[in-house]
């Protein structure tokens, strides 16, 4: 009879053990719903006006920008091992050598992690090919608007593109508009394109932009250039108090309502 016990209870804590086992595999629970900046790759901080960026998504979908490029991905989490990729759909962008390198840095940190760890500071470490560091996606400085809620915020509005840095545009004014279904697109200043947004909080995330590829020399080519290439590299938003929304990246991009 005490052997019976001792059975049932031996089978009890086994059972228990693989339970708990199974509630601590938690593929893609720790990272789903969480965005982070990426403040240093093999001990050298990024740059600071162009920190690459991670969006984890619940449904293992991956997306943020290089500093330079944006990209899209995908991920899966068992307790503290990751797996990135095999690859991440990047648009094809070129800057300055500084960006590229840390773009190639990001990429092969990104996709050759291994295991990840939220340390006590609250940051996230990555490690495998080359240890990365990132701090939650800062919503300091935000608008009302920008709240936790603020996805309903940007769907079905309008506008038009007032300032590339401290430069206002005159003459040629790209347009942004965001669709109700997660679709961003508009005038670039020459040419149409389209393409994709995410919003989580503070931050914003523009998938691929694809455009037409009309030549139109001059100001509008060069106005183009600048607003597409910061427009992808866009990684917070916010709603002044003139009303006016201003996307944060490696270039700020103003707009007031069309």
């Amino acid at each position: 009879m005490r052997i019976a016990r001792l059975l049932a209870t031996a089978l009890l804590v086994g059972v228990t053990a693989v339970a708990c086992s199974v509630g601590s595999d938690n593929a893609n629970g720790g990272l789903a719903d969480t965005s982070w900046t990426v403040v240093s790759i093999a001990g050298a901080p990024t740059i600071v006006e162009a920190r690459p960026t991670i969006a984890f998504a619940a449904d293992g979908a991956m997306s943020g920008t290089t500093g330079c490029n944006t990209y899209t991905g995908r991920f899966m989490t068992d307790g503290d091992k990751i797996e990135v990729g095999p690859e991440l759909a990047t648009t094809m962008m070129a800057c300055e050598p500084a960006r590229n390198a840390q773009e190639q840095a990001f990429t092969a940190a990104l996709t050759g992690a291994t295991n990840w760890e939220l340390a006590e500071s609250g940051s996230l470490e990555l490690r495998g090919r080359a240890d990365m560091v990132a701090e939650p996606a800062a919503a300091a400085g935000a608008s009302p608007a920008a709240s936790a809620d603020a996805a309903v915020a940007l769907p079905g509005t309008s506008w038009l593109l007032a300032s590339i840095g401290d430069a206002p545009v005159a003459d040629v004014v790209p347009t942004l508009e965001f669709g109700a279904d997660g679709s961003a697109s508009g005038n670039a200043g020459c040419n149409t394109y389209n393409g994709t947004y995410t919003i989580d909080g503070a931050t914003i995330a523009f998938g691929p932009l694809i455009s037409t590829k009309m030549a139109c020399g001059g100001e509008q080519d060069a106005t183009e250039s600048a607003f597409l290439g910061a427009l992808q590299a866009a990684t917070g938003w916010s709603v002044d108090a003139e009303g006016r929304l201003v996307l944060e990246g490696t270039q700020p991009l103003t707009f007031v309502p069309a």
